[in-house]
C-alpha cells in the first residue's frame, strides 16, 4: 500500500511477484490495490495483461472491484469499446455488474467521441438487472446530452432528476437541471422545453445566467419573461432582469 500510494508501479508489482515466488497465495485485496497503482500510473497494458493471467489463477483472486478498475483505466484513456468488453468478460466470469460497473461504462459512451446510443442502451440494460438509475446516472447522461439530445432522452434524464430529489443536495440540483433544460431548448420542442421549466419551478431551482434570451428565442419574449418572472419567484429571487441583458434569472 505504501508502493501504492506513491504510484511505484513496478515496485508494487515486484512485491506481487515475490509473493508467488515464496509460494505466498496473491489474495483479492493485494490484486486489487496493484491494480489501482496501475491504472493510477497509466499502466493500462500491464494491468490488463495482470487481470488475465489473474483469470488462470485457481481460484482466482478477481472480483467485481477488480474489473471495474480496469475498466476505469480504459475509460481514462478514453476506450469505451475495451470498457464496454471488460463489462462483458466479468459477466462470462459470472460475476454481477454493480452500479459503478454500469456508470463507469456508460462514462465511457460519453467520453467517446462517437453516437451516445451505447450509454442510453447501457441504462436500459442497468434497470433491467433491477439498479435504480441515481443523480450519479444522469450527471453522467447529461454531459452527453449536449452532443445529441433528443426530446426522449431528455425526458429519461428528467425523470432519473425526479426520482432522486431527496439524494441530490442544492448545488447539483440546479446544474443538473440547467444542463438538461439547455438540451431540451436544443432539441426546439417547445413540450419539452415547457416540461423541464415547470419541474424546475416546481423545486425552486433557479435558472442559470443566459438562458432567458435562450427561450426568447424559442418560446417568444413574453413566454420567455413569464418562465424566468416565474422561476424567480420560486426561489425568492427579486425581478431584475430584463431579456436585453440575456440574464433573466435575477442573479
Amino acid at each position: 500500500k505504501i508502493y501504492s500510494k506513491m504510484l511505484k508501479w513496478p515496485a508494487s508489482l515486484g512485491i506481487l511477484r515475490d509473493m508467488q515466488h515464496r509460494g505466498v497465495r496473491v489474495d483479492t485485496l493485494a490484486l486489487n490495490v496493484l491494480l489501482g497503482t496501475g491504472v493510477s500510473a497509466g499502466k493500462i497494458s500491464e494491468v490488463e495483461a495482470l487481470v488475465t493471467e489473474a483469470e488462470m489463477m485457481e481460484p482466482s483472486p478477481l472480483d467485481a472491484v477488480s474489473y471495474n478498475t480496469l475498466m476505469k483505466g480504459y475509460v481514462l484513456q478514453a476506450h469505451a469499446e475495451k470498457a464496454f468488453d471488460v463489462m462483458q468478460r466479468m459477466q462470462r466470469k459470472g460475476l454481477t455488474p454493480s452500479s459503478i460497473s454500469f456508470h463507469t461504462a456508460m462514462d465511457a459512451a460519453v467520453r467517446s467521441s462517437h453516437t451516445q446510443a451505447s450509454a442510453w442502451e447501457l441504462l436500459g440494460m442497468m434497470q433491467a438487472a433491477g439498479l435504480a438509475p441515481d443523480n450519479y446516472t444522469c450527471s453522467i447522461l447529461v454531459k452527453g446530452l449536449s452532443r445529441e439530445a433528443t426530446s426522449s432522452r431528455v425526458r429519461v434524464c428528467l425523470g432519473i432528476l425526479q426520482d432522486g430529489m431527496k439524494s441530490c443536495n442544492r448545488l447539483l440540483q440546479g446544474t443538473l437541471y440547467n444542463i438538461v433544460l439547455e438540451a431540451a431548448i436544443g432539441t426546439g420542442d417547445v413540450s419539452t422545453v415547457s416540461e423541464v421549466l415547470l419541474e424546475m419551478q416546481r423545486h425552486a431551482v433557479a435558472l442559470s445566467v443566459g438562458k432567458g434570451e435562450q427561450l426568447a428565442h424559442l418560446l417568444g419574449p413574453e413566454a420567455a419573461r413569464s418562465a424566468c418572472q416565474s422561476a424567480r419567484s420560486r426561489v425568492g429571487q427579486p425581478k431584475t432582469a430584463s431579456l436585453r441583458t440575456g440574464d433573466m434569472t435575477g442573479k
